[in-house]
């Protein structure tokens, strides 16, 4: 297939594409059109179109403190590295496309906006160096985040956001049936009551 999208690339626009593509390409082009029109709603039809079916992605990672080290493959560094550092290039890719989606990278920078970046189980592999980082880039690309994160990672987070919200599980029984209750609490980070949260899980 992908030799086939390479070959539309270079025919000639005064040619049919179709009549110079023969063997076993011709028969995948063939295959592809009859699922197209016989099976259009069947998940092998979707298969076909989705773009990401086409190509292959990876991302390379540059130390910019070292102008001429060779950017690192992830993908085939990733048995090697540890969870946050196979974890932390994903992180930067989420809040690429973040700010591109809120267009914060061009004319809308300097607009109020929400900007919101929510992430589940976030920094669930890195250390609270890592999470440091992270969290200060979110600021310096002047988004938001709201993080769902395990409570071991909370104590290296709270510092650096402003308000934290622990939600308790609360189970009893009532009429000999179980009954479940999510309790929220609000701590904001420089109120008594969250710097003394702090001291505690330092």
């Amino acid at each position: 297939m992908r030799d086939l999208v390479s070959l539309n690339a270079q025919h000639q626009r005064d040619e049919l594409f179709y009549a110079a593509v023969d063997g076993q390409m011709r028969d995948t082009l063939e295959n592809f059109l009859r699922i197209l029109v016989e099976k259009q709603n069947s998940p092998e039809a979707a298969r076909l179109l989705d773009y990401r079916y086409y190509y292959d992605y990876d991302l390379l990672v540059r130390d910019n403190r070292d102008e001429f080290a060779k950017p690192i493959s992830v993908d085939k560094q990733s048995g090697k590295m540890s969870g946050g550092e196979n974890q932390s290039p994903y992180f930067v890719v989420i809040l690429a496309s973040y700010l591109r989606a809120y267009k914060r990278h061009e004319s809308r920078w300097r607009d109020p906006s929400l900007a919101l970046v929510p992430i589940d189980e976030a920094f669930s592999k890195m250390d609270t160096g890592r999470i440091k980082d992270c969290i200060e880039a979110i600021k310096d690309l002047d988004l938001q985040g709201v993080f769902s994160m395990s409570t071991g990672n909370v104590p290296g987070a709270f510092g650096l956001c402003e308000q934290l919200i622990i939600v308790s599980r609360n189970e009893d029984k009532r009429a000999g049936r179980p009954h479940v209750r999510n309790v929220p609490v609000s701590i904001l980070r420089d109120s008594e009551e969250g710097q003394e949260w702090m001291r505690d899980h330092s």
